[in-house]
């Protein structure tokens, strides 16, 4: 099953990057991209249910993050689908509505499930972790304060214009956290390291995509099948790689266990 969700989710990204690259403001096409970034969603998702059923109940933490995290992504999921509907179908521009919901409630599920991942590892120093968490916290503060303050003096500003900005300092509060988890597992070399290093690298991606859909939205200047929905989809892609390794993981511990 994990080898099927990777295979289509590579031909849903090698689609997605020929519509985008073709599509020259195709109402249809437009559609099909959208469609396409819904299906590399679902992939993502079906991968983070399948990991959730595997992890074992013993290991009552780690299960709970697989947990929000495989809900986090299927509010994501809903959320896509919604924008969808409302910008390819129904033509209306969904900033600032019904999708938002879903994509901040899934942030919020998303950084529930890194604190049990956190609180399921042992750390050598609990003091390092202050100190990455609350810089990690102050620089998403300054970031979010020095784009709002950008807003107001270009007069861009509004409820679309803050709504989106909170996503980058999500994303840069979620980075804090991947590599709080990341940093013992490179020290004691362990084997979960690669499928949360491409998690980091798809939050990266969701990051670098969040920044440049806000700049592009606030000036009216965003599309449906634009370059930067690229970005996006390596973001689900490099999800469903993070995890095809966990669900590997699970099955080398448990041959038995497909």
């Amino acid at each position: 099953m994990r080898r099927l969700l990777v295979f289509f989710a590579l031909v849903f990204f090698v689609l997605q990057l020929f519509f985008v690259a073709t599509q020259q403001a195709n109402p249809s096409l437009a559609l099909a991209s959208n469609i396409l970034q819904d299906l590399l969603g679902l992939c993502a998702v079906i991968g983070f249910w399948i990991v959730y059923a595997k992890v074992e109940k013993r290991f009552d933490e780690e299960k709970k993050g697989w947990l929000c995290i495989a809900l986090a992504f299927s509010l994501f999921f809903i959320a896509d689908v919604i924008w969808t509907v409302f910008e390819a179908i129904l033509h209306i521009n969904p900033i600032g509505s019904v999708p938002d919901f879903f994509y901040l409630l899934a942030y919020l599920v998303l950084m529930w499930g890194m604190y049990y991942f956190i609180s399921s590892m042992f750390f050598r120093s609990q003091a390092l972790n202050c100190a990455i968490g609350g810089l990690t916290f102050i620089i998403a503060g300054l970031f979010f304060y020095m784009n709002i303050l950008q807003n107001v003096l270009v007069k861009v500003f509004s409820w679309a214009s803050l709504i989106q900005e909170s996503y980058g300092f999500f994303d840069i509060l979620l980075l804090g956290l991947v590599l709080i988890l990341i940093i013992p597992l490179i020290v004691s070399h362990n084997r979960l390291l690669r499928s949360w290093l491409l998690f980091g690298m798809g939050i990266i991606a969701l990051a670098v995509f969040d920044l440049a859909f806000s700049e592009f939205a606030v000036r009216g200047m965003y599309y449906s099948g634009h370059p930067i929905d690229i970005v996006y989809c390596l973001a689900y892609l490099l999800f469903v790689f993070a995890a095809y390794y966990k669900l590997k993981l699970l099955k080398n511990d448990n041959p038995h266990n497909h």
